[in-house]
């Protein structure tokens, strides 16, 4: 590994480009990403939390409600991980239940997107999936790449409520 972040600081150095590296996945993604998948592997084998630990960082530790538009319709989502949200205020109670959603405990497989070379899926108990894709964020090498995280699946029981607009 101190070999490939010698590369990436001599390209640094020269000022090169992302786009002029041939094989910028197969020299650099594939294997920080390989590495990525075996220390998670590792982490969440050895230490209990960990799974929990990297959701709850991931998402945030407070409770929030998530709003996506589409075209048609609003959609609501209510992640209710502490069980803060929808209670009772001033004597008003809620109409609607917003349940508890549980972090998972174990990562049950991490492996590569089929046909792609640059983003790993994480599969969670508890219904929870993730995306990690690697990329570089300037078009200038530098050394550090980044993740774009993404939620790919939730728990059965996450609340949704979805509004049709005109």
């Amino acid at each position: 590994m101190i070999k490939f972040f010698k590369e990436i600081e001599e390209y640094r150095n020269q000022k090169i480009l992302w786009k002029d590296i041939n094989n910028k996945e197969v020299l650099y993604y594939i294997p920080i990403l390989k590495a990525f998948q075996r220390e998670l592997i590792t982490l969440t084998n050895k230490h209990k939390e960990a799974a929990h630990n990297l959701l709850s960082y991931l998402i945030g530790k407070e409770d929030f409600y998530k709003i996506i538009k589409y075209k048609d319709k609003v959609e609501v989502h209510g992640y209710n991980i502490n069980n803060t949200l929808n209670k009772t205020h001033q004597g008003i109670k809620p109409e609607a239940t917003v349940p508890v959603v549980n972090l998972p405990d174990r990562v049950f497989d991490i492996y590569f997107k089929t046909g792609s070379s640059n983003t790993l899926y994480a599969v969670f108990d508890e219904g929870w999936q993730v995306s990690f894709r690697i990329h570089n964020a300037s078009s200038k090498v530098e050394s550090s790449l980044k993740f774009d995280v993404q939620l790919i699946g939730v728990p059965t029981n996450l609340y949704k409520f979805t509004e049709k607009i005109n």
